[in-house]
């Protein structure tokens, strides 16, 4: 999660800022009103999701409180709660959370809550889960917040290569269907959410449409050899040969995109967000 003044999301250069937002655990009272990351590598909508495999993550349960410890700071420094509750009204909110609840939680083979939950009672466990998240993110002061659909995990390079490609299809095709219906569910979320919540403005964007657009042409295979190591499972070998047209590629690693792909997911995102230029951001 991350919450960054005015408009500036994904790339920030895109709007005119010359440096990303600091993470949490280094922002100093002198730049935590130009905004904050709260993500943590791995970490999704479950506390457990991601430590498996990589530990000590930040849930965004955790993420949340953060936020709360955040806000008391801002209250310091602009004259009070009243005051920092207008400033956060002003900000907008990055919510992209899920991704890791599928791929380091759930999905086939790996974990035993496969075997102890059906596709459908997972998602609605994560939606539920969401739901309470995003309600208590408003409370504390959000107004306008981004919520990225999941991506299509089926298509991510570790589970082509674990699972193999469906008939038809060059991405693990059980796997997104998996993911759909959790997909399915945000989208339904999101609606909700600005019918229940006064003032809400929370905008749906979704960018797995990102192959369709610009040169990239090597969907399936990362730029980089990937490790098969139980602890850098997927992620780049030390050292090795990465591709020299990774402008062509959608993904860097096993699981992670290029920055080519980035560079057209955040332009995704910045129409997705066009309202919210055309209805400028005003305490509600």
């Amino acid at each position: 999660m991350a919450v960054i003044p005015s408009i500036s999301l994904v790339r920030p250069e895109m709007l005119g800022f010359d440096e990303y937002i600091p993470p949490y655990a280094t922002a100093t009272n002198q730049n935590i009103l130009g905004g904050v990351n709260y993500g943590s590598g791995g970490a999704g909508i479950l506390y457990e999701s991601g430590r498996q495999l990589y530990g000590d993550v930040i849930s965004f349960d955790e993420q949340l409180s953060n936020h709360e410890a955040t806000i008391s700071r801002i209250a310091k420094l602009v004259g009070g709660k009243s005051a920092a509750k207008k400033h956060l009204k002003s900000c907008l909110y990055s919510v992209g959370l899920g991704n890791n609840d599928y791929l380091a939680n759930y999905l086939p083979k790996y974990y035993a809550s496969t075997a102890k939950q059906t596709s459908q009672t997972f998602a609605a466990l994560l939606i539920a889960k969401y739901t309470k998240q995003l309600i208590k993110l408003y409370k504390t002061g959000a107004r306008n917040v981004v919520v990225f659909a999941p991506g299509k995990l089926g298509c991510v390079p570790q589970q082509i290569s674990t699972y193999g490609s469906s008939d038809g299809s060059f991405c693990f095709e059980t796997s997104n269907e998996i993911v759909q219906i959790f997909a399915d569910g945000v989208k339904l979320l999101i609606d909700s959410l600005n019918k229940l919540l006064p003032g809400a403005k929370f905008i749906h964007t979704d960018t797995s449409t990102a192959t369709s657009y610009g040169n990239i042409t090597v969907a399936t295979e990362p730029c980089c050899p990937t490790s098969t190591d139980v602890s850098n499972s997927g992620h780049c070998i030390r050292g090795s040969v990465v591709c020299s047209n990774r402008d062509e590629y959608l993904f860097w690693d096993a699981f992670h995109p290029t920055e080519a792909a980035n560079l057209i997911s955040a332009k995704i995102v910045y129409d997705d967000i066009y309202p919210l230029f055309a209805d400028p951001i005003a305490a509600s």
